[in-house]
């Protein structure tokens, strides 16, 4: 099973608008996703040639609802935490070059991650991020998709600058590999509950906006 994200759609729709998504029988969408063709309108339908009841002999229930070894879990956690260190050294090297108030920005997002990290540890639902005084929707529709796909050739001559769209990028590209591990993790481990999961992955796409937006604005040199 393929789990179809967010960025996924944002990439393909980039590439060539659609309006309806076509979605293979093993696939999934995740939340991000969802909410990426409900935002446009977009109707999903299972692929032509794929619609099909699922066999009899499927996967039995015991066997989708294992337990995640204790290893998995650690490495989810310890994987947040990662993501957490990365975005305080980005902070501090903001700061370092006189961006004050971006380096603000990664340590309130450092500080949210934590937060997030450790209520999902403790098998509680993670709240709802507000940033810049933006709800999770308002900062999705903020996002500049002129941005995504990121290439090299869209980066400035100027130096300074080109490091720090680069270190965004690496951020981004970083919290993105976390949703497959999550959702990895969801699968085996279903004991926390579905929620957990969901607002830790909803808790990501947040973030994941933000440094789109923070892109958006050194790109245009409107920071």
């Amino acid at each position: 099973m393929r789990y179809i994200t967010e960025m996924d759609l944002r990439d393909l729709y980039h590439e060539e608008p659609f309006t309806t998504y076509y979605l293979a029988t093993d696939n999934r969408l995740t939340p991000g996703a969802r909410q990426f063709l409900t935002d446009r309108r977009i109707p999903c339908e299972t692929a032509w040639g794929e619609r099909q009841e699922r066999k009899a002999d499927a996967v039995p229930a015991a066997e989708e609802t294992e337990p995640a070894p204790s290893w998995q879990l650690m490495k989810l956690w310890h994987t947040l935490e990662h993501a957490e260190s990365l975005i305080m050294v980005t902070a501090e090297w903001f700061s370092r070059h006189g961006e004050h108030l971006a380096a603000e920005d990664f340590t309130a997002l450092a500080r949210t991650l934590q937060r997030t990290r450790l209520a999902c540890e403790q098998g509680e639902i993670p709240p709802a991020l507000t940033f810049w005084n933006c709800t999770e929707g308002e900062l999705r529709e903020k996002v500049d998709d002129t941005v995504i796909p990121f290439s090299l050739e869209k980066l400035p001559e100027d130096e300074v600058l080109r490091a720090k769209l680069l270190m965004l990028n690496h951020l981004r590209t970083y919290l993105q590999m976390l949703e497959p591990l999550v959702l990895e993790t969801q699968s085996r481990h279903g004991d926390a509950g579905p929620g957990v999961y969901e607002g830790l992955i909803h808790i990501l796409h947040s973030l994941t906006n933000v440094l789109c937006i923070m892109m958006g604005k050194y790109m245009r040199g409107s920071v």
